[in-house]
């Protein structure tokens, strides 16, 4: 790659008129094979959306700690989660969006009346 630029390097390394990317998580030819990425898309979140996620992220319970250290990394059978993912009005706290599930851990203050009422609106 010898006198190229930078972005010349970039796009020999990465070029775009390549199939599409894929994932596969039962670890195949590569880690993107299966999945559709879209070049360009980005995510758009408000400012204090984010900022909650972030303070959420902080103030984890023990519980959400233990299950992170399970699931981050691709740890579990190769799928990517995210931790205080945005949804509507609530913010879940682990997603994966290729297997589109959400995983939520409910404490012991679920257990209270007014708690379930809540709950069982949010489900």
């Amino acid at each position: 790659m010898r006198g190229r630029t930078g972005d010349q390097q970039h796009a020999a390394k990465f070029p775009l008129n390549r199939p599409a990317d894929t994932f596969s998580p039962s670890g195949g030819e590569g880690r993107d094979e299966g999945v559709k990425r879209h070049p360009g898309k980005h995510r758009t979140r408000a400012a204090a959306a984010r900022d909650l996620a972030r303070q959420l992220r902080a103030k984890s319970t023990e519980a959400e700690k233990r299950l992170w250290r399970l699931l981050r990394g691709r740890r579990f059978a190769e799928f990517k989660f995210r931790r205080q993912y945005p949804c509507g009005i609530y913010f879940l706290d682990f997603y994966c969006t290729v297997a589109k599930l959400a995983v939520e851990l409910d404490g012991g203050g679920h257990g209270f009346p007014d708690r379930r009422a809540r709950d069982e609106t949010r489900n």
